[in-house]
């Protein structure tokens, strides 16, 4: 639900929803790709009021990995993927997503 002043005409609620599959292919002691997981997720949301009744879905596949652990343990992750969105109209073309994790 969004809360504050609003146009008329605008969405108050909407839903959103995901889920996700994903595979790991490598141990997680392996140095450098420890633990490399390839996944796609699915996301949605669906207005539930308001004028335009939108509804989207993306789906984001990507890879997540470990790069390994420095002398003192620290974990480095790194994640990508890139969201492509489903569907006509939709708000983007692709967001492209590359995340870098250091643990400590």
């Amino acid at each position: 639900m969004y809360n504050g002043p609003a146009k008329a005409g605008s969405k108050h609620n909407d839903i959103a929803y995901a889920g996700a599959l994903a595979k790991t292919w490598t141990d997680p002691h392996v140095p450098v790709l420890g633990s490399f997981t390839t996944f796609v997720e699915g996301y949605g949301t669906i207005d539930l009021d308001g004028n335009a009744h939108n509804k989207t879905f993306n789906v984001t596949p990507g890879i997540h990995t470990k790069l390994g652990h420095d002398s003192l343990g620290h974990e480095h992750v790194l994640m990508a993927g890139v969201d492509l969105p489903v569907g006509n109209p939709h708000q983007f073309n692709a967001t492209y997503r590359v995340t870098y994790v250091f643990d400590f």
